[in-house]
């Protein structure tokens, strides 16, 4: 096996020009499903961290389908939901409203978010200044206020000046014990936001209604069955389940999965069309070799040679083409994501399982192709090989 590997590496140093030529093909499409598998992970991965940012293991609940009646959903029944439901990591009862929020001659028209402290865990809340509302704040109904960095520098100098300083929201005066950082992904595109307890709206606005509630869980895969079952807990209390509904991101989740393997799975089947011109090079050069090489292949089957050994060297030629191509097809795989991550921002995500079922596939290529050149080599009869001499 040595020396039939031996013989066919010199073969193709022979003619390196011809040799690179003919595993360009094998190049082209290793290095394109390499490059498409490791994007489409990483844009998965990429995908996945801005989703659970929104909260992929999250449910909303309100009454209304898609909320066109008004809200008849309690403070209490957030409660009765947390004490029902095992599997509910944190459940949380918010209200959002579009108020001005005031300090001394300026006025910000701002979305005001009434929750509680489990929201900093739900949602992807940065708090560099101070801190987020705490339970003591929430079992006091105290008037404190969380901002965005936005508005401290609308309102005030900047996070740090606007610290324990005090805002007014509708006639009621709020001391701001925390910013939240920069720009993070919230659900609405308001420009300016703040937090206050729920208690405390509830308190001052003379209402325990609440406009929605979320459940959050560490196993993802028990939404729906979460759903069901917050549902079931308020259709007993209220005598009917027809007035709610639910929504939460998973079944998304699983559509841009969906999306984005489909489009993998078209990417790869052209590169897989590239392979396959690319093997159906290496069998017209590799039978171009046979013709070239007759006289060769004459005198050793003359000089004893089987017609299994014949078979055996022009196979481990095609093998070293397969083997060369997919090595230099995976180097250009991690070449091109790379040089995408660079554009796209995008990392990729290189799977060891998928480099070396990229490189089987290419020897595969390789042998498989050149399995016709190979039994033509070894069919010819000396003395017909010889005639050329």
């Amino acid at each position: 096996m040595f020396e039939h590997i031996s013989m066919a590496s010199r073969n193709l140093t022979h003619r390196p020009m011809r040799a690179f030529l003919t595993m360009l093909g094998i190049i082209i499409g290793i290095g394109a499903i390499v490059s498409v598998y490791s994007i489409g992970q990483g844009g998965t991965v990429e995908m996945n961290k801005k989703l659970q940012k929104f909260g992929v293991n999250r449910i909303w609940i309100y009454n209304g389908k898609y909320r066109t009646t008004e809200s008849i959903l309690k403070l209490s029944d957030a409660t009765l939901i947390e004490n029902s439901i095992s599997d509910a990591e944190y459940v949380t009862a918010s209200s959002l409203k579009n108020i001005y929020v005031t300090s001394g001659d300026k006025s910000v028209y701002t979305q005001l978010c009434c929750t509680d402290d489990s929201l900093v865990h739900i949602e992807d809340i940065n708090i560099k200044w101070g801190r987020f509302l705490s339970e003591n704040d929430v079992e006091y109904s105290k008037k404190v206020v969380v901002i965005d960095e936005n508005l401290a520098y609308k309102l005030f100098l900047g996070p740090a000046d606007a610290l324990g300083r005090t805002v007014y929201i509708y006639g009621n005066s709020y001391k701001i014990i925390g910013v939240e950082q920069g720009s993070a992904v919230k659900q609405s595109s308001a420009k300016y936001k703040a937090y206050i307890p729920i208690t405390t709206y509830t308190a001052n606005w003379g209402t325990n209604i609440v406009d929605e509630i979320t459940i959050t869980t560490e196993d993802a895969s028990k939404l729906d069955e979460i759903s069901d079952e917050a549902i079931a807990v308020l259709g007993q209390k209220y005598g009917t389940t027809q007035i709610f509904d639910t929504y939460n991101l998973a079944k998304e989740l699983s559509i841009a999965d969906g999306i984005l393997g489909l489009f993998s799975n078209i990417i790869v089947s052209i590169a897989a069309v590239a392979l396959v011109a690319g093997g159906i090079g290496i069998m017209n050069i590799m039978l171009v070799t046979v013709s070239e090489r007759k006289q060769e292949i004459g005198i050793m089957k003359a000089l004893g040679a089987s017609s299994g050994q014949i078979m055996m060297q022009f196979l481990m030629e095609s093998g070293i083409i397969g083997i060369m191509g997919g090595i230099g097809g995976i180097l250009l795989g991690i070449i091109f994501s790379y040089s995408f991550y660079l554009f796209s921002g995008v990392m990729p995500v290189f799977s060891a399982m998928s480099l070396v079922l990229s490189a089987l596939f290419a020897i595969f290529v390789g042998l498989f192709f050149g399995l016709y050149p190979a039994y033509k080599a070894c069919k010819l009869e000396p003395a017909e090989a010889l005639k050329s001499i």
